[in-house]
């Protein structure tokens, strides 16, 4: 909330060179150059009566940091330091003998260095020359480096200019030379987060060096900017911590984000909707300021406007994105604007043109607000005032307060009001006016006085300074004054409340006034913002309450998102803080004006975006908002939170609280209004009487502190329900359920009573509250509630009765997507009640009811044809089947068959085709659909028709096999009975086979009884009927039944147990799994347990043998049971022996184990062949010997295409440092690469490896072999990299080598010769080669290409074919000549790829 003034100097017949604002914090001066003279004003626009003037043109002017001195640099060299106190002048012409061209002061105004045109630099202590420094070029730039961790930092500065130099140099003669660049430095800058000074060049290059007066300076980053535009005019401005904004003649700002290595733009296109008319796209900015006091961007264009941007990001941090930039107003001045400075401690903004500066202020809008008056600050010297009107008289239209317009004679800088007077306070005067009975306002008094700050106390004015504050009267007569000391630091703003005063510092201190007395007095003591832990933040805000019993503070946290503030307790002496929500920033903080206990604090959204899909909070509207939170506040119960209300984007913020109204200042067009919002709590509660009001806030206090028992008896006595629902709605919002309950009693509500009820149903409390809510028609407290119990579910309901289907799907798709089918399948109920149909079909059919749906939907609402156009749209067989139905209830018959036909139902198109008497097409149908459905109703019409026999086939093969056979025993159809009953389940064989029994056809009753499983029944027959091909037949079939065979795997832990399919055992198994059982009977003799006990093991383990029994864990304990050491390991090896012989490596394996014979137990296990137990037990048993057997089994396998075992084999390998078997298995390797990949280049690499491992053994044959079959591969692999020409010496070169075919397949040798020479285009040398391959022996296919050969014997076959054709010549010239035979050395084996006609 802001407004801006503006004030134009205009110079007559004179050009503006130049022009500078001071950084004095009280009415700042500008001074303005000519070609002859320094002018200066004062901050609005009006001229002092002094000037400096000479016969000299000013060509450089700076400002002290801190006093009011003007150092002036003129065109002969003279330096001039103008104080305004004193109004004289001290000059120094000694030094430079050429025209200055920059000043520059330090931050502490210690030293001031100056350049002039010839290169000398000249560094200062007030008038006095403290050292000299004579660079070639001019210097146009200096800046000094103020850090604290460098010693002497204050004086250390860097200067450069058109030549390219940048120099570091202090005020005891030391300069060195940093960097030399090329082109001219335009901007110099100090990266204080990083020690870092940036250059940037008007060849655009940005350079980061690190300061260190220790270290030689080095770039730490060197980046090419890409700007367009004009680079000599490039200007830049440093924007908070790490943000430079630079400008270069073009209708944009380019912002580059040094920490983040990022950059986006601002640009005048932002402001062409508030100003449609102007043709801003087309103005170029040609300078640009930043203000760090109001955070204002200020950028002077081509066309002469001059255009602010406001920076929302917090504090002094740098903006990331452009959304955190807010384009503000555009100043029209009509010529081009050249130049913009801008006072540091006041803000005032001072733009350049030729002949004119405007000066601009921006300043707060102020506003005060008591019972009967209230006033507001609505332009820079105009007023609005609000005065009451009387209950009599007040106008509908007017409402309780009547409004008027005041103009002040000056640009108002602050205001103040009591019930009786009007302060204005102006750069330089203090205006007094009274408001009469009758709403009117006349002048009381005026006086001159140029102070910070002013506040008006009933007759009382308060005038602040920085360093103190006087009390006058009206006239400005001091009565007293209130020194703050150096240490307390400079007084940064006071809040009035009632009688009590709250004044903090700069340096973090604050005090407590009480003005009810003839003078103030201090409450307390000096109180500095800290506890025992230290500083706990720097003030930006205290605020203090009615009776001046607590301060609230709101404090700059160093940049943390989650905000607190803090209420100091005088009487306790204690600060207690309150963490604000996530991502919410306190910036104002306010108490009531008449309850001590009550206070809101305004919060704006400190996130700037996120990259979650699932952020739930950024999905409520209301959250980049800014809202306004209300507390209670007890040193007893600390600070409890009361409500929350969110500001509308046109309600700036909030001016002051005055139960029951919370007032606001809203935005109306270009001005400002005052806007009273009722609170919550008084919702319906507008005219209420005094006591009720006060009640309703008693109850919200004991509430909200937890309070239950004084929280009745705040409002027992009230009998109004309205006054109950309010109070049930903050039980609501303090989450007490119990209290919700007693004022929903009280309420006579009986719906709310049964929700309470029912909501305890619910497992989260949130949710019960929530139902609660909106019982209460707190729908937007029900919603939060809902969300942070993550109930998503309830809240989708929530929505959907609402009506609010947007919202609904939005939680369902992102949280809810349980419900999320039903969410879409409601939706598409609704737009069908409201006719939308084609929103209603998306809907459906994402609900996934679209083929039962839509149909329905459009038949009930009569639109056949949509039905229809969306039936054929679709192609859904469903949707055929759909239309086809209503078609043949419709007697379309034809119609009807194409739609079944469509959707391949069978059943449909032979229904409709009986309905017509078409058998022979219904037949067609069934047979080409093979449908049962279709076969049982055709075999359905064909019984009605009595056409038995065909019937009987459909129902068969329609698998309704006693339907069939039901009509096969009435036509007496012996075969057709027989025939379908041998197809049919086991019950309808055996009711078949009675049937059969019956009617004496005994065979067949036979049959069906053997194929029905009654076996015993099929034999009786057969013996008695003497069938004896059926008696041997079902004999057969008993004795396999009763074969008593026992299938015995292995579980878990190595015992036997039964497969669950077998019925019985044998007596010798039920001993070998029962040893224990019957333990007082003797074993029968020569069963496997009293051969154990006898000890006679050889024969128990023949025994399993010849019966096919396995050795189990449980019959080898048996075994072993009770015998000695010696004895135990001759049974184990007869065990192991055995297990062997029979196969069960397994357990021989530990057997071999038990005794100790572990490379006989890897042995057996290899022979098991379980890869697994074989890695495992080698890693355990750490055996070279086992490691070597392990590692060989392993290459059994297939290692190759499994990296894991090749991995397994070296480990193994080189565990057991069998060097010799990791040098053949490496070399195994090469072969396997070259054997079935043809890759030379890995084959060489497994070479290298097994030379390395063979020249770690003792066999030096083995590796002289490896290192001459590693040469040939290499120079094989090598040729293909040489010219044509030695490529061809080294292949026939290594073709003739005796020892190539055991390291280079010859084959692949030709290959690489014959392609060769096909890529050359020369065929017969590819054909010799290819003839020389087949007498070697060697198979084309496996190395040359199809199509290779095709084209070589093509070609070879023309030749040939002409040759003959000459031959067949000379045979007629000759013909008794005797025909050469071909010699045996040039005979070619043809394969199948090669025609017979060569």
């Amino acid at each position: 909330m802001s407004i801006l003034s503006e004030h134009t100097i205009q110079i007559k017949n004179e050009g503006i060179t130049m022009m500078s604002v001071s950084h004095s914090a009280i009415s700042p001066s500008i001074a303005i150059c000519t070609i002859s003279r320094v002018m200066l004003y004062n901050d609005q626009g009006e001229k002092f009566d002094y000037e400096l003037a000479r016969n000299q043109k000013p060509t450089a002017i700076a400002w002290h940091p801190f006093q009011p001195q003007l150092a002036i640099g003129w065109q002969n060299g003279t330096i001039t330091i103008w104080s305004e106190e004193t109004r004289t002048a001290k000059e120094e012409s000694a030094v430079h003998k050429e025209e200055i061209n920059l000043i520059q002061y330090n931050t502490n105004g210690s030293r001031m260095v100056s350049a002039d045109i010839s290169g000398l630099v000249v560094v200062w202590r007030g008038i006095t020359p403290m050292s000299q420094y004579q660079k070639e070029g001019i210097m146009t730039i200096c800046i000094f480096a103020d850090l604290n961790n460098i010693i002497k930092a204050q004086n250390l500065f860097f200067f450069g200019g058109k030549s390219g130099l940048v120099c570091l140099a202090d005020d005891s003669k030391h300069c060195s030379e940093v960097c030399k660049v090329v082109g001219s430095i335009k901007c110099l800058m100090i990266y204080e987060k990083y020690n870092s000074v940036i250059i940037i060049t008007s060849g655009l290059l940005l350079v980061q060096f690190k300061i260190s007066t220790s270290e030689k300076t080095q770039p730490d980053k060197k980046v090419k900017l890409s700007i367009a535009g004009e680079p000599e005019s490039l200007q830049s401005v440093w924007i908070g911590q790490c943000l430079i904004a630079i400008s270069s003649n073009e209708n944009m700002i380019r912002m580059f984000q040094l920490e983040a290595d990022e950059n986006y733009v601002i640009t005048l296109h932002e402001f062409q909707e508030m100003y449609p008319q102007d043709k801003i796209l087309n103005d170029k900015i040609t300078c640009v300021q930043y203000s760090k006091k109001s955070k204002n961007l200020v950028a002077g264009t081509k066309d002469g406007r001059l255009v602010f941007w406001k920076n929302f990001a917090l504090t002094d941090e740098s903006p990331v994105e452009s959304e955190q930039w807010k384009a503000l107003k555009i100043i029209n001045h009509n010529k081009t604007i050249n130049e913009i400075a801008i006072g540091k401690n006041s803000g005032v903004i001072a733009a350049r043109s030729v002949d004119s500066v405007r000066i601009v202020q921006e300043s707060l809008v102020h506003g005060k607000v008591q019972e009967n008056v209230r006033v507001l600050q609505v332009e820079h010297n105009k007023i609005l005032i609000y005065f009451k009107n009387d209950s009599q008289n007040q106008d509908k239209e007017k409402g309780p307060w009547s409004m008027f317009l005041w103009d002040s004679k000056f640009p108002i800088k602050s205001i103040d009001c009591t019930q009786q007077y009007l302060m204005i306070q102006s750069a330089n005067k203090i205006e007094i006016s009274e408001f009469t009975n009758n709403s009117q306002i006349i002048a009381k008094s005026q006086f001159d006085r140029k102070c910070v700050k002013a506040a008006l106390f009933q007759e009382d004015i308060i005038l602040f300074y920085e360093y103190k504050f006087e009390v006058t009267n009206f006239k400005g007569v001091q009565k007293y004054f209130v020194d703050f000391s150096e240490s307390d630091g400079i007084i940064a703003n006071y809040e009035f409340n009632n009688k009590t005063m709250v004044i903090w510092t700069h340096n973090n201190y604050f005090r407590l006034y009480d003005f009810s007395r003839r003078e103030a007095q201090l409450q307390g003591f000096n109180c500095k913002f800290e506890n025992d832990k230290g500083p706990l933040g720097t003030i930006k805000q205290c605020a203090v309450n009615c009776d001046g019993s607590n301060v609230a503070i709101i404090a700059d946290n160093h940049g943390n998102q989650n905000d607190l503030f803090f209420v100091y307790n005088p009487e306790n002496n204690n600060f207690q803080s309150f963490e604000l929500p996530k991502y919410r920033k306190a910036m104002k903080i306010m108490w009531d004006y008449s309850d001590p206990r009550f206070f809101g604090v305004t919060t704006i959204c400190t996130k700037i975006k996120t990259n979650s899909e699932n952020d739930v909070e950024e999905e409520q509207a209301d959250f980049r908002a800014q809202k306004f939170f209300t507390f209670f506040f007890n040193p007893q119960t600390g600070i409890k939170e009361q409500d929350c209300y969110v500001l509308e984007e046109k309600q700036e913020g909030v001016l002051s609280i005055r139960i029951p109204h919370i007032n606001v200042i809203q935005k109306k067009e270009q001005s400002y209004r005052i806007q009273d919002i009722l609170m919550n709590d008084f919702t319906g509660l507008e005219r209420a009487d005094e006591p009720t009001k006060r009640a309703v806030i008693n109850f919200s206090y004991h509430l909200s502190c937890g309070n239950l028992d004084e929280a009745y008896k705040s409002v027992k006595a009230i009998q109004n329900p309205t006054v109950w629902e309010k109070m049930a709605q903050m039980s609501v919002k303090t989450k007490r359920l119990d209290v919700a309950e007693i004022c929903i009693g009280n309420m006579r509500f009986a719906r709310g009573a049964k929700a309470i009820r029912e909501t305890k149903k619910e497992p989260e409390f949130e949710a019960q509250l929530a139902m609660v809510a909106i019982q209460l028609n707190m729908i937007q407290e029900a919603e939060k509630l809902y969300y942070q119990c993550k109930r998503y579910d309830l809240l989708n309901k929530l929505y959907q009765a609402q009506g609010q289907w947007e919202k609904a799907l939005e939680i369902a798709e992102k949280h809810d997507r349980i419900n999320l089918l039903s969410t879409y399948y409601k939706l598409a109920k609704q737009y069908e009640i409201s006719k939308e149909w084609d929103k209603a079909i998306q809907y459906y059919e994402k609900s996934g009811n679209a083929q039962k749906e839509i149909p329905r939907m459009f038949y009930e609402a009569d639109e056949l044809q949509n039905l229809e156009s969306y039936v054929l749209q679709k192609k859904d067989p469903i949707l055929y089947k759909w239309w086809a139905n209503h078609l043949e209830s419709q007697e379309s018959y034809d119609e009807a068959i194409k739609f079944y036909r469509d959707a391949n139902d069978a059943l449909g198109i032979v229904r409709v085709l009986l309905h017509q008497d078409n058998i022979r097409h219904a037949k067609e149908t069934c047979n080409d659909k093979n449908d049962p459905a279709a076969h049982y109703f055709l075999a359905k019409y064909l019984e009605a028709k009595n056409i038995i026999p065909e019937a009987i086939q459909y129902y068969a093969k329609a698998q309704y096999f006693s339907e069939a056979i039901r009509l096969a025993k009435q036509a007496n159809s012996i075969s057709d009975v027989t025939a379908i009953s041998l197809q049919a389940p086991k019950l309808i064989m055996i009711q078949s086979a009675i049937y059969f029994e019956q009617k004496k056809i005994i065979d067949k009753a036979v049959l069906l009884y053997m194929r029905g499983g009654q076996l015993q029944k099929a034999l009786y027959l057969a013996q008695r009927e003497k069938l004896t091909d059926y008696v041997k037949k079902i004999n057969q079939e008993i004795s396999l039944q009763k074969q008593e065979t026992v299938d015995l795997t292995f579980t878990n832990t190595g015992s036997l147990k039964e497969n669950p399919s077998q019925q019985k055992i044998t007596n010798s198994q039920k001993e070998q799994q029962q040893p224990n059982q019957q333990k007082d009977k003797a074993p029968p003799p020569g069963s496997l347990q009293d051969l154990i006990n006898k000890k006679q093991f050889e024969k128990v383990l023949e025994t399993c043998d010849n019966q096919g029994l396995q050795i189990t864990d449980d019959l080898v304990k048996q075994m072993l049971d009770g015998l000695d050491d010696k004895k135990k390991k001759e049974v184990q090896l007869l065990i192991a022996e055995k297990s062997k012989k029979i196969g069960n490596f397994e357990q021989a394996s530990k057997m071999y184990i038990q005794m100790g014979e572990r490379v006989k137990a890897m042995k057996a296990l290899c022979k098991l062949g379980d890869v697994e137990k074989i890695i495992a037990f080698a890693n355990n048993a750490r055996m070279a010997e086992i490691y070597i057997l392990a590692g060989n089994y392993l290459q059994t396998g297939d290692w190759h295409k499994t990296p894991e075992l090749m991995k397994h084999i070296i480990q193994f390998y080189n565990k057991a440092k069998a060097f010799d078997h990791l040098a053949n298995f490496f070399e195994a390797c090469s072969s396997v690469e070259i054997d079935e990949y043809r890759d030379y280049e890995k084959a060489c690499a497994a070479l290298k490896e097994a030379i390395k491992y063979s020249d770690k053994s003792t066999n030096q044959q083995k590796t002289s072999q490896l290192q001459q079959k590693l040469k040939l591969i290499s120079d094989f692999v090598q040729a293909k990299q040489k010219s044509p020409q030695e490529m061809l010496q080294i292949y026939y070169k290594l073709l003739n080598d005796g020892n190539i075919e055991y390291a280079v397949r010859q084959g692949d040798i030709f290959a690489e010769l014959i392609e060769y020479y096909y890529a050359q285009g020369q065929f017969e040398k590819a054909y010799d080669e290819m003839q020389k391959m087949q007498k070697k022996s060697i198979v084309l296919n496996p190395y040359l290409d199809q199509e290779l050969i095709q084209k070589v014997m093509n070609y070879m076959k023309q030749k040939v074919g002409g040759q003959q054709q000459q031959q067949q010549k000379q045979n007629k010239n000759n013909p008794y000549g005797k025909q050469q035979q071909p010699k045996d050395d040039d005979d070619f084996q043809e394969e199948d790829v090669i025609d017979d006609g060569i």
